[in-house]
């Protein structure tokens, strides 16, 4: 205990330069260079990534993490499209190199997906797994609106092949593919692919109620939304407190 307290009291002088991530500590010590103590420290230390300055040490240490989930790789998007306008070129250079590194790692298991497609040609997991990767992707481009509708459209692609395999076909998947057509202003198309959703998808009337409002909202058919609203009871809902901020909005409260 005494020899870890001494490292973090000596911390500045004892080292000769600083690791900036957990393997680099790692790779430094396995070459005699540190102590095992400055692994430890580098491997546990949480920095709050969103706030100013940004800690680059800190964005290079998560971005070295290859299994990140979607709320840490929009995170880490949201600090790098800060950082490209740094008036520092190798700080831009390193948040365009890092926001590569990000989407490089979803084609990877695209076209890993793809290769699998083509061997498993009926496997709807894969139709699944390459919407799901492609709606992340446009989520992680909201900010570009051409690469953003890029990939939304590519997602609905495998969404609607999915719904072919319509016993496989999930509420979750309609509502991500209602959402896809939402955002890509075509609520005529989401209506009828709402309509068309397999009937036991469909087995909860509140969500499918609920998507059906979003779609006129986003239509503009007000008195819709409205007689919608009036038809959904409190009393035969359970689920109804889950909407109550989305639906008080809609109602103008």
């Amino acid at each position: 205990m005494n020899k870890i307290q001494d490292f973090f009291r000596k911390l500045e002088s004892r080292f000769i330069f600083k690791p900036r991530t957990p393997n680099k500590a790692l790779r430094a010590f396995e070459q005699g260079l540190l102590p095992i103590e400055s692994f430890i420290y580098k491997a546990c230390s949480i920095t709050p990534l969103e706030t100013e300055p940004v800690d680059i040490e800190e964005v290079e240490r998560i971005l070295g993490h290859e299994d990140n989930d979607l709320a840490t790789n929009q995170m880490l998007v949201r600090i790098l499209e800060r950082l490209l306008k740094s008036k520092d070129k190798e700080i831009a250079l390193f948040a365009a190199e890092s926001l590569n590194v990000i989407e490089n790692r979803y084609n990877q298991i695209i076209e890993e997906n793809k290769d699998l497609l083509k061997k498993r040609e009926r496997d709807p997991h894969i139709y699944r797994n390459l919407g799901n990767l492609y709606f992340e992707l446009a989520l992680l481009n909201k900010r570009r609106v051409t690469i953003r509708n890029f990939y939304l459209k590519e997602a609905f692609n495998y969404f609607r092949e999915l719904s072919k395999y319509r016993n496989y076909f999930s509420m979750d998947d309609l509502e991500k593919s209602v959402y896809i057509l939402l955002e890509l202003g075509l609520t005529q198309q989401a209506l009828s692919f709402l309509q068309n959703a397999p009937d036991h998808v469909k087995e909860d009337p509140l969500r499918v109620r609920i998507l059906e409002a979003q779609i006129h909202f986003a239509g503009r058919d007000f008195l819709e939304v409205l007689r919608i609203l009036s038809a959904i009871s409190t009393a035969e809902n359970s689920q109804y407190n889950e909407y109550t901020e989305l639906l008080s909005y809609w109602q103008g409260r």
